[in-house]
């Protein structure tokens, strides 16, 4: 949770920021939970609408016992999709995981 404090028209406010990741399923894995990444730009937008959320970040599980290359290539996925979804919508979302 992020507390931010400012004083408008005199009085002082106190808001709640809950900052969290989108979950991508970027395996399509039936044991995982999270979203496609073709949803996350639509769930992003609705995110972004609601003030009292601040959205950080995409994070991702791949497939367990994979080679490294190929664990590599789900982040680099989830990078690159990022990178999209800062550029579609004008926001910042340093947290990769």
């Amino acid at each position: 949770l992020h507390f931010q404090c400012w004083l408008a028209n005199g009085s002082f406010e106190l808001i709640v920021f809950q900052a969290f990741p989108i979950a991508v399923n970027l395996a399509a894995e039936a044991s995982k939970s999270g979203i496609a990444a073709q949803a996350a730009p639509a769930l992003a937008r609705e995110i972004l609408a609601i003030p009292q959320l601040r959205l950080d970040g995409l994070m991702t599980m791949p497939p367990p016992d994979l080679p490294p290359a190929q664990t590599r290539a789900f982040f680099a996925q989830l990078r690159a999709l990022r990178d999209t979804l800062q550029q579609q919508l004008g926001c910042h979302l340093p947290v990769l995981s």
